[in-house]
């Protein structure tokens, strides 16, 4: 992940959806903004929906997300980059803080279309989630 090249872009994508189940288990977004980009809708939507559970008191309860298939290609050298990923959310439980139950997800895979730049470090500019039959439209 520290370097600009597409095996630095594929390790920053893994980076992205690990830090997807963490800032749902945990409620800390620093990492997650630190690693969003300014235009990224996605990444916008996500940080409020992690917000808004964490101010509830909530947490997100679930097994990691796997990456299925992953394809990374760089698009100008050594700054913009594109990856491909088929991934595959386990079921989830929001649970209260008592423990008690207040939302469940079931999960699934999906495809993560993701733009990347690189600018002395990695920055997620934008992210479409689609069915994993659907394709990309770079």
């Amino acid at each position: 992940m520290k370097t600009p090249d597409e095996a630095g872009a594929a390790a920053a994508a893994e980076y992205f959806v690990q830090l997807y189940d963490y800032s749902f288990a945990s409620g800390n977004l620093e990492p997650w903004n630190a690693l969003a980009g300014e235009t990224c809708d996605f990444c916008r939507d996500i940080a409020a929906d992690v917000a808004e559970i964490g101010q509830s008191g909530n947490r997100t309860l679930n097994e990691p997300t796997s990456i299925v298939t992953s394809r990374v290609w760089m698009i100008e050298p050594a700054k913009w980059f594109g990856a491909d990923l088929i991934v595959r959310e386990a079921p989830s439980t929001q649970v209260d803080a008592t423990g008690a139950t207040v939302a469940t997800d079931d999960g699934g895979e999906f495809r993560l279309a993701l733009a990347l730049s690189w600018a002395d470090g990695w920055t997620v500019d934008e992210v479409d989630v689609l069915d994993p039959d659907e394709t990309p439209q770079w």
